[in-house]
């Protein structure tokens, strides 16, 4: 169970998520081209929150 309710951190996400820059899935300079994917922004948010 989340510590706050999702109608207290949606409205908290919506306004930190328009702070965020646009990312690329993965990272353009890796040498291979390929390698794991970023850990979605919102999951971060939810554990720091």
């Amino acid at each position: 169970m989340p510590v706050l309710p999702s109608r207290l951190s949606d409205p908290l996400w919506d306004q930190f998520a328009a702070l965020l820059p646009d990312r690329p899935v993965y990272a353009p300079t890796h040498p291979l081209g390929c390698h794991r994917r970023r850990i979605d922004d919102r999951i971060v948010f939810n554990k720091l929150v």
